[in-house]
């Protein structure tokens, strides 16, 4: 008989090990159903999430493409990553053309140095970025003025990830702001040489302050005045000024003549403006230049303006050119028309200055023959009168018995005559000292004077019985004062009423 221990012990740890085994595989089943149901959900989750993402980034630019303006994204280093539709309609480039740095082709040249310092600036210090450049627009090929702004998104740590940005488009409000400052400047410049005319009685530089001006807010190239003037001998000589080009340019040909296209300026009819002037029906109808001469500066813009006095004479006229077409517009048209009307103005004032000034020498001449006729009459007649004086009073003493009283008053009247012919000359004498005397001008009261007057002439005037009446409208005058004083004693002690009357200059007085 065996002993069959060992197998029995063999068998039941096989037994054991078995369902150990078959615990394990049912534990591993359990285990793997879990993980495939774990996976399920994760996988479950994974695509739940990518949807939500994709719907996230469905949205994102859905939104982007619903703005007008151009949106775009860049990572941490300044790549471009997204633009939205708007980007791709408006220059015309593809995605493949953009992402990265081929954004960079459509920036304006004089704008691109700028735009990219700032981008980098940006990029480095995270800073917001911010700028104005002009985007080339691919249906026109032109460039429109954009504003550029992007912030970085950072995350928990603070570091940057991403970039997001738009380009929003102020070209209206960039021409507006320009336009507007072209105005303000136009206004300047005219306010400018309205001060300057209205100050100015120098008509060569009245007519070059004119055509100095009128260019600069008109945007031609060229400009002269051409004006009338009398000489001295009263021939009519045409001359001008010249702005934007040497005066040479201008010199070596004819004064312009009343042409069809001269004629309406000259003679004060009509502004005459056009886009093109070689395109005038008048223009070219005239020998022997047919035209514009050979060398004349080239002009195809045209714009001429009749400057009118406020008597209805044509002064000249302002001529301005430009060699490219359509420069000169309607508003430029009634800036020149305003800067004609304020040169007529000056014209004229600077027309009356020399008018008065000549006058005036003319006066002053006058008045110097006058005091030399005084000054020449009172000494000529001083001898003769003191002689017949001489004479008079001797006849008179060796008469004296011997007169008959029919005869005495007209003795009486000799020796009236006499001392009239002395107060004369007395007087003549008085009034060529007062002329030549010298003395500060300013403001001197009437009344005082008057006061004075009255106290050095009341015994006179109690004698002669004689009043002095006056009318003052004024407090005092802008003349000297021992000047008036004189004058105010100046009258015959005879008189019984003496009328003084002042009126109002300004801030002076007139005494009439």
């Amino acid at each position: 008989m065996h002993d069959i221990t060992g197998q029995k012990a063999a068998q039941q740890e096989m037994v054991r090990l078995n369902r150990e085994l078959k615990d394990r595989n049912e534990e591993l089943s359990r285990t793997e159903e879990m993980l495939i149901e774990l996976n399920s959900d994760l996988e479950a989750k994974v695509l739940q999430r990518a949807t939500e993402l994709e719907g996230s980034l469905q949205q994102f630019k859905f939104l982007a493409d619903s703005v007008p303006q151009i949106i775009w994204t860049a990572d941490a280093d300044g790549n471009m990553t997204y633009f939205n539709q708007n980007w791709y309609d408006f220059t015309g480039l593809s995605p493949e053309e953009s992402i990265k740095w081929g954004w960079q082709m459509i920036i304006h040249p004089d704008d691109f140095p700028n735009c990219m310092q700032r981008w980098s600036h940006a990029v480095k210090t995270g800073a917001l970025y911010e700028v104005e450049y002009r985007l080339r627009r691919e249906t026109a090929g032109t460039y429109r003025w954009h504003l550029g702004r992007g912030v970085p998104m950072r995350d928990s740590d603070g570091r940057i990830t991403q970039w997001f940005g738009s380009c929003t488009d102020i070209h209206d409000q960039k021409l507006a702001e320009e336009e507007l400052k072209a105005k303000n400047r136009t206004l300047s410049l005219l306010n400018e040489a309205g001060l300057a005319l209205s100050a100015e009685l120098d008509l060569q530089k009245i007519v070059q302050r004119v055509t100095d001006v009128a260019p600069e807010v008109t945007g031609a190239e060229f400009g002269a005045f051409f004006y009338n003037q009398t000489n001295e001998k009263g021939e009519i000589l045409t001359l001008y000024t010249i702005s934007g080009v040497p005066r040479e340019a201008f010199s070596k040909f004819p004064m312009p003549r009343n042409t069809a296209i001269f004629s309406p300026t000259f003679h004060g009819e009509d502004v005459v403006r056009s886009d093109d002037i070689t395109g005038d029906v008048r223009y070219g109808k005239n020998t022997p230049y047919q035209g514009m001469p050979e060398g004349h500066l080239p002009v195809k813009s045209y714009l001429a303006v009749p400057v009118i006095s406020r008597e209805g004479k044509v002064l000249g006229g302002l001529f301005f050119g430009h060699s490219r077409a359509g420069v000169f517009t309607a508003q430029a048209e009634e800036i020149v028309k305003g800067i004609a009307s304020q040169a007529a103005v000056a014209i004229d004032n600077a027309s009356l200055f020399d008018t008065l000034r000549e006058k005036n020498k003319e006066l002053v001449r006058i008045n110097a023959d006058l005091d030399n006729f005084m000054y020449t009459a009172s000494h000529d007649l001083k001898a003769p009168i003191a002689n017949l004086s001489s004479l008079f009073s001797l006849l008179n003493r060796r008469l004296k018995d011997k007169i008959e009283d029919r005869d005495l008053p007209l003795f009486d009247m000799i020796n009236h005559s006499i001392s009239q012919f002395n107060r004369t000359i007395r007087d003549l004498t008085e009034v060529v000292s007062i002329q030549k005397e010298t003395e500060e001008v300013s403001q001197v009261s009437f009344r005082e004077v008057l006061e004075n007057v009255q106290t050095d002439i009341a015994q006179m005037l109690a004698q002669s019985e004689g009043t002095i009446e006056t009318e003052l409208n004024v407090e005092s005058v802008a003349i000297e004062k021992k000047k008036l004083t004189k004058l105010a004693l100046q009258f015959d002690h005879q008189c019984h009423q003496i009328p003084l009357s002042g009126t109002a200059i300004g801030s002076a007085g007139n005494v009439c």
